[in-house]
């Protein structure tokens, strides 16, 4: 499996998932880190074949938004209850 971890995860997420024997990048091996835009972080993704490990609330509506209906996506949220 291929994951690319996001700029609001610790970049050691990338270093542990490698250790595991996972192909894993972070936002900061990227050209622009984490300045990286989510459509160039999508376009990787589907390029590459990886799946995208990110906390950004705003990431899921814009990959809904600009992906092809046909492209597959797995849109998992986690909610902390206070």
């Amino acid at each position: 499996m291929k994951f690319l971890v996001g700029a609001q995860l610790p970049r050691r997420l990338a270093d542990w998932l490698h250790a595991q024997g996972f192909d894993a990048i972070h936002t900061l091996d990227m050209p622009l880190a984490n300045a990286t835009s989510d459509k160039d972080i999508v376009d990787l993704a589907d390029r590459e074949g990886r799946i995208v490990v990110t906390k950004d609330d705003d990431f899921c509506p814009f990959v809904h938004r600009f992906r092809e209906a046909t492209s597959p996506f797995a849109d998992l949220h986690r909610q902390y209850s206070k």
